[in-house]
Parts: structure tokens; C-alpha cells; sequence
């Protein structure tokens, strides 16, 4: 497996593995029209390229074989208010094709970010996850990671639960 931080020229890579990853993932659980409208929002051309370029923004790549198979994106800004550790940084996606699931590839990005949010002096690592998504409630209590609170995430009319979950990364 090799992983790599993400660069400009990695638009269409990360536009590509977006779409894919969350279809994958979610589109079974949505009404069409609101799933498609989400991942023009949340996926398109435009946003992507800002946050490739934004420096609070480091994204990685997961290969394997020499094939794209997932990525992630570790985000520098403000924490949701139910986040109380020090120094936060967010764990915004994490997400692997479902070919790639069960090959490592979850843990090695996890590890990845880890190590990249404290190198940006982090001490606590937070994220978002579906109350509804058991496999990834799991991967985040495996990796050590804690509920909080939660938030509300909306995928066209349908408001979903996001649980807050959160990571004492220890001295930096």
C-alpha cells in the first residue's frame, strides 16, 4: 500500500474516489434526487479545487496495487461546540472503495492522519459519523475514539444524526 499526500493535479482523482466511496457507501439509504443533488454540493469541481488548495486542508491517498482505493482529509478550522479537547483538529472523511475494505487501507489512513494532526500541533481529533453506519461506529471505537454529542447532517430533505466522536491524541 502507498500512501500520498494529496496535490492540486489530483483534482479528478479526488472528484473520482468522492463520488464513488459515498455512493458506495450511502446511495442505497436516500431518495435519488436528494442523493444526487448532495454530491453536486458536496463533491463538485469547484469546492474540491478550494479545498485541495486551502492550506488547512491535507488530504491523502490510499493505493493499492498502484490503484486509487480510498482517501482522507484532515481539516485545520473551529470543532463542533461538544468537542472539549485540547488543540482540535477534524478527521473530515475517511473513506475506501468497498474492494479495498478489509485490506488495511481504513487503518493506514487513520494512522496517516494521526500522525499529520499532530504534526500540526493537535492534541484532540474529532469527526462526524452517521448514527446509522455500524461498520464505522466500530472502525472509530477500534481506533480509540469516544462519543461526545452529535449534530445534524443534511443530505437534500433528509436530516441525518451525526455522531461527534472524539480522539485524545496525547502529548504531540
Amino acid at each position: 500500500m502507498i500512501l500520498r499526500q494529496g496535490v492540486a493535479v489530483d483534482l479528478a482523482l479526488l472528484a473520482d474516489l468522492s463520488v464513488r466511496t459515498f455512493r458506495e457507501a450511502f446511495e442505497s439509504f436516500y431518495a435519488t434526487e436528494d442523493f444526487e443533488d448532495f454530491l453536486q454540493g458536496a463533491f463538485n469541481a469547484e469546492k474540491l479545487r478550494k479545498e485541495l488548495a486551502d492550506p488547512a486542508c491535507t488530504f491523502l491517498f490510499a493505493e493499492l496495487e498502484g490503484e486509487p482505493v480510498g482517501y482522507a482529509l484532515v481539516r485545520e478550522g473551529p470543532p463542533e461546540p461538544c468537542v472539549q479537547g485540547p488543540d482540535p483538529i477534524e478527521l473530515v472523511r475517511i473513506y475506501a472503495l468497498q474492494k479495498a475494505v478489509g485490506k488495511g487501507v481504513g487503518p493506514a489512513l487513520m494512522e496517516a492522519c494521526i500522525r499529520i494532526a499532530k504534526e500540526k500541533g493537535a492534541k484532540t481529533l474529532w469527526l462526524g459519523v452517521w448514527e446509522n453506519n455500524p461498520r464505522a461506529l466500530a472502525f472509530y471505537a477500534r481506533q480509540g475514539f469516544v462519543d461526545v454529542g452529535f449534530h445534524t447532517f443534511l443530505v437534500g430533505s433528509q436530516v441525518d444524526v451525526d455522531r461527534i466522536l472524539v480522539k485524545d491524541l496525547g502529548p504531540t
